[in-house]
């Protein structure tokens, strides 16, 4: 038979698989495929955009303050020699160290809770490559009194700290009693290698 004039179907002629969709059913989409793309759009947009501002942001940390102020930054100065022996901060995780009172910051102290603050960013070539200007005890005196009546420190240690909670320690490192100690721990040394 087939078709008729009427232009309908003899479905007693026309045989379809039953596992496959009939044309109208492919061509129309349904509400819940376009709700799931919509969602997976919006979710992916997250991604892409949350993956470009961390690696825009990964970009931009430095250990040492970058040109442009920001927070302040280009106004704190860098830590002296002395300053990065004392501060006992991690300069890759919390450069900024407050001097009055101490303490250690990730990000640049305020100014009412620190006016006087210093970076550690420049630390590591600072401690590497100490000036030869820097005060130490190598060749420092030792007074009659001290060579006779001071305890003496042996040539693997000769450096002799005279007051301070360290009086009478010896050291093998000339700079430890006048840049890498407080004053109250050290505040005079000498050489016993002169007595």
């Amino acid at each position: 038979m087939g078709f008729f004039n009427t232009g309908r179907v003899n479905y007693e002629t026309v045989e379809e698989p039953d596992d496959q969709m009939t044309p109208t059913q492919a061509e129309r989409p349904t509400r819940t495929n376009n709700k799931n793309i919509i969602a997976m759009t919006i979710a992916l947009t997250f991604i892409v955009l949350a993956a470009l501002s961390f690696s825009a942001g990964g970009r931009s940390s430095q250990k040492t303050a970058p040109a442009e102020p920001i927070m302040g930054l280009s106004k704190i100065r860098d830590c002296s020699l002395h300053e990065c022996f004392m501060a006992g901060c991690d300069p890759s995780i919390a450069p900024f160290v407050c001097q009055i009172g101490g303490g250690c910051s990730v990000i640049p102290w305020d100014e009412p809770t620190c006016s006087d603050q210093c970076n550690l960013g420049a630390c590591e070539s600072k401690e590497k490559d100490i000036p030869a200007s820097a005060e130490s005890c190598a060749g420092a005196q030792c007074d009659e009194e001290s060579c006779a009546n001071y305890q003496k420190c042996g040539s693997s240690a000769p450096y002799q700290c005279l007051s301070g909670s360290a009086g009478m320690g010896c050291a093998d490192d000339e700079y430890l009693w006048t840049i890498k100690v407080n004053d109250n721990v050290c505040s005079e040394c000498c050489d016993t290698g002169t007595c």
